[in-house]
């Protein structure tokens, strides 16, 4: 009884929909390759059918056929039984040796994101990465990431580096690095709770500990296993910039408090908010 309550809450759930592929593209090899008998790489055995001529081996052409890794948009839903003729279409592309054991590891790679359990849905993104995309546009996105990063890393580097070896913080506001604390945590809960790309929120939890640690700086609070938690003093001229600091942030605030609290009301009444 139990096992007929779960079967029927599955199929009442799970609604399973027919879906026609209208478009085959099928990729065959174009260059004239010549391979090693026993070198022959890995991606490509699957496809590889030879016959002997004459005093040689020779393979016959290469085909790539896989229905899985066929775009999105060539599945057609259909609602019923069909009433109509339905179209179907071939077309042959011819790929160099490259793309076509890109495309033949990228098969091969899905077979065994199926095994390892991944779930259906972020192998059906990851395949629309590369057969949706086109591949130039997906190289430059490729670049750019990289890049991206690797500012990130510098300017990281360089923002540790300064704060380590500055003694005296003079003229450094403190309340300015507390409010980068609020508003960088803030920025990162969003990005974590929107799912965003791991190219983004991973930098963005970086800059938030180190904007938290240049607080610790700041206020010459540090933390050790033996000793705990210790406050430093701080220099009479550092107390001097906080003084300027508090009288120029009340003034600052005088400005701030009412816009903020009417962009606020602003974006309760007219924007849309999740529950």
């Amino acid at each position: 009884l139990l096992s007929s309550q779960n079967n029927s809450s599955v199929s009442q759930t799970t609604r399973l929909t027919t879906h026609w592929l209208s478009h085959l593209e099928v990729y065959v090899l174009k260059d004239a390759v010549s391979f090693p008998i026993n070198a022959v790489p890995r991606e490509l055995m699957p496809h590889f059918h030879v016959v002997q001529r004459k005093s040689e081996l020779v393979y016959l052409p290469l085909f790539f056929i896989d229905p899985q890794l066929q775009p999105t948009y060539y599945w057609m839903e259909l609602p019923g039984v069909p009433t109509e003729r339905l179209n179907f279409t071939i077309e042959v592309i011819p790929l160099s040796i490259g793309r076509f054991r890109l495309r033949c590891m990228l098969a091969q790679a899905v077979e065994q994101l199926k095994v390892m359990g991944i779930k259906d849905k972020d192998l059906e993104d990851l395949q629309g990465i590369f057969t949706e995309t086109n591949l130039y546009l997906l190289l430059t996105t490729v670049v750019v990431s990289a890049f991206h990063l690797f500012f990130d890393f510098l300017a990281f580097k360089n923002d540790v580096q300064f704060w380590r070896n500055a003694e005296n913080t003079t003229g450094i506001s403190i309340r300015t690095i507390v409010w980068r604390c609020f508003s960088t945590s803030i920025i990162f809960l969003y990005l974590y709770e929107e799912k965003s790309s791991l190219l983004v929120v991973i930098p963005s939890g970086i800059s938030a500990i180190i904007e938290f640690w240049k607080l610790c700086r700041m206020t010459k609070v540090s933390f050790s296993l033996r000793g705990g938690v210790s406050i430093g003093q701080r220099s009479r001229e550092e107390e001097e910039t906080d003084k300027l600091d508090a009288y120029f942030m009340r003034r600052l605030m005088y400005f701030m408090i009412p816009l903020c609290v009417s962009g606020a009301i602003y974006s309760l009444l007219y924007m849309p908010h999740r529950r």
